[in-house]
């Protein structure tokens, strides 16, 4: 009996841990489009050179605010840009991006190949997406 017991305040505890850690997270995807709300883009994983790269998190619901924090990572490796936005706890959805006219560099365009985005919640990965730019 107490085995059972154990097992079970086992599960528990990391039921409640999984809960905590990643509540507030829902999903996300990468998005094309030029605009800053989820109707203005549309979902994909294909962009072009000059394409703003956009990224579309959905938000459970929650108790206070969230900061949202995106990486984004080029072919090579390196850091490209890291975004983020403070949600208050009434936002369902959070848009980040890299606008490619806003760059210092226009001249260059996004380099081709597999780009990843690392997903903050508060500080804590939740997820990573990947896209590519061909």
């Amino acid at each position: 009996m107490v085995k059972v017991k154990n097992i079970f305040m086992m599960i528990t505890f990391g039921v409640l841990l999984a809960a905590c850690s990643g509540e507030a997270y829902d999903r996300a995807y990468t998005a094309s489009g030029d605009g800053m709300r989820e109707v203005e883009l549309t979902a994909d994983e294909q962009f072009t050179p000059t394409e703003d790269l956009n990224l579309v998190v959905k938000l459970n619901r929650r108790d206070g605010e969230v900061d949202v924090r995106a990486r984004f990572i080029d072919p090579n490796g390196d850091l490209l840009e890291e975004v983020s936005a403070e949600a208050d706890e009434d936002v369902g959805t959070v848009v980040l991006g890299l606008d490619f006219q806003s760059r210092n560099d226009q001249v260059n365009q996004w380099l081709s190949g597999r780009y990843t985005i690392e997903l903050f919640l508060d500080d804590e990965q939740v997820d990573t997406l990947f896209f590519r730019v061909d």
